[in-house]
């Protein structure tokens, strides 16, 4: 019998579909500055960067689309421009910002949205000696957030107290990714390693050789002790490679996907083992699935348009209704484009084999008791509809303890307030002593 066998798989013919342009986000400017995905997203708000002093960050609600107009409400805490941010997986409106400037800020913005100009931070985190490369939260611990620098460190930091809890430095840094509990951080170097470590225990850091094209690349956690890398061959190609995460070393797999030359944003959907390949300056998406052992070409979202950035929103807040797996923001030249990845299926019923329960956005530890050294998967819920486990938005208001700075500027003013106190005393103590005298003098006669 003639033939080639075919590859069963649910997600074959899943298809992206381009939102209208009347469903989209217009009529501003988009600031790709950095070395990040220039979009990110809850299941709430969106937020892009801006031109304009202090580096502006657009944050909107993903219910409304709209024509924008060029000067918009935004975020906007910094002294210089802003590389990448990340919104909390736990509070709706708190968002985390790093910057040219160095600093790493964290910004409370009213639960409705961000209608008039936000300056004011609360909380800021200095350290880092460079410019801000990336900024990702903790995917489990509350309160626990990660930023890298062109310093080519890793900084750690517990945010309600706004300290810095871990550093670790890297050669060359690149690019890192929490893994899904929270317990590794897996980071590419431009020396062209891999490398994989607990950053409470950096002494056990295991590394191995990476991609070795001149451009940068990124880190993918397939599942707990499968890994990838997405970058360029020794010829320029893009390529994806595949380790065992507990000792690297030899790619288990590798394939070239094309000759395009732009960096791809990586989108890993552990509910469904979907890999999403963004290239930036490409005109679409491409997916792979992963079975465990490989990963296998799926398709291809294409335009003609083509993006300087891109994100997905929560899986949570698909609609299960048409089947969307996935929706993601292109970032574009004047407006951000909205896409739903969706499995073709003609029953209107809710299909369980597509949606399992999925990542809640509910913390699973405090940040104490990461530092302490406990790790904890994430919490789950259903996406079915009307469900009592249905996911729902959820917004809390931040607020952080004093900075050590903070302290020690609260510490000098009460010194010196006790000093002015102590000389008043003195003084009042010498205007007493000339009472007293001349009370005697007065006795006296």
């Amino acid at each position: 019998m003639s033939g080639r066998f075919v590859r069963a798989s649910k997600y074959r013919h899943v298809f992206g579909d381009a939102y209208r342009k009347d469903k989209c986000f217009s009529g501003f400017a988009p600031a790709c500055v950095g070395d990040g995905n220039f979009i990110k997203a809850n299941s709430t708000f969106f937020a892009v960067g801006l031109s304009g002093g202090g580096g502006p960050l657009l944050v909107h609600r993903l219910d409304k689309p709209a024509r924008l107009g060029h000067s918009p409400p935004v975020v906007n805490v910094h002294k210089n421009a802003v590389c990448d941010w990340d919104f909390s997986p736990f509070q709706e409106n708190l968002i985390a910002t790093g910057s040219e400037d160095c600093s790493v800020k964290l910004t409370v913005f009213p639960e409705e949205g961000v209608t008039a100009n936000v300056e004011v931070a609360a909380a800021s985190f200095e350290g880092h000696q460079k410019k801000i490369s990336f900024v990702h939260f903790h995917p489990t611990a509350s309160n626990v957030l990660a930023s890298s620098s062109h310093d080519n460190t890793i900084r750690i930091w517990d945010a309600e107290k706004q300290a810095e809890k871990m550093c670790q430095e890297f050669p060359d840094f690149v690019s890192f990714e929490w893994n899904r509990d929270g317990s590794m951080i897996g980071v590419t170097c431009k020396d062209k390693t891999v490398n994989i470590v607990d950053p409470r225990a950096p002494r056990n850091m295991i590394s191995g050789p990476s991609t070795q094209g001149a451009k940068g690349s990124r880190f993918v956690w397939l599942d707990s002790d499968k890994v990838a890398v997405v970058g360029f061959t020794s010829t320029s190609a893009r390529q994806w490679m595949m380790f065992d995460a507990r000792k690297l070393g030899d790619p288990l797999k590798q394939a070239e996907i094309d000759s395009g030359s732009g960096l791809f944003m990586t989108f890993f959907d552990p509910d469904n083992s979907i890999l999403y390949l963004a290239g930036k300056g490409d005109g679409g998406v491409k997916y792979f699935e992963y079975d465990r052992e490989d990963l296998h070409y799926l398709s291809e979202f294409r335009t003609n348009e083509s993006q300087k950035g891109f994100g997905f929103i929560p899986k949570r807040a698909c609609d299960t209704k048409v089947c969307e797996i996935a929706r993601g923001l292109r970032v574009m030249k004047d407006s951000v484009d909205p896409v739903s990845f969706q499995v073709p299926r003609k029953s209107d019923m809710f299909q369980e084999d597509i949606f399992p329960d999925t990542y809640a956005g509910i913390p699973a530890l405090t940040a104490d008791e990461y530092f302490a050294g406990q790790n904890r998967d994430p919490p789950t819920v259903s996406m079915r509809p009307n469900s009592q486990q249905a996911p729902k938005a959820q917004a809390a208001t931040f607020k952080a303890s004093a900075s050590p700075a903070e302290l020690e500027h609260e510490l000098a003013a009460k010194k010196t307030e006790l000093a002015h106190m102590k000389t008043e005393l003195d003084a009042a103590h010498q205007q007493i002593a000339k009472l007293q005298e001349q009370l005697a003098k007065l006795g006296h006669h």
